[in-house]
């Protein structure tokens, strides 16, 4: 399965997901935030594809992930949910 996690900080929610097994891409607007994702990936001996972006910006191909896991999207506002 592949899994895309929108907004992912310090990598938490990839690495665990890539940890289960799924193919995992996970997106933030923080170098540094994605940095240390990276950083627990190595620690955790598995692969995430990180890729600093924000929701507007982000590359999403259609039907391309089997599950989109967003922790905290309830920080968004309405409009930016919507576009989500």
């Amino acid at each position: 399965m592949r899994a895309l996690v929108v907004a992912d900080g310090e990598g938490r929610n990839s690495v665990w997901l890539a940890e289960q097994g799924l193919i995992t891409t996970a997106f933030d607007i923080s170098p540094v935030g994605v940095n240390k994702a990276r950083k627990l990936a190595q620690q955790k001996n598995v692969d995430v594809n990180f890729v600093v972006a924000d929701c507007d910006h982000f590359d999403c191909a259609p039907a391309h992930y089997d599950t989109v896991v967003a922790i905290f999207v309830q920080f968004a506002d309405p409009e930016m949910r919507a576009r989500i």
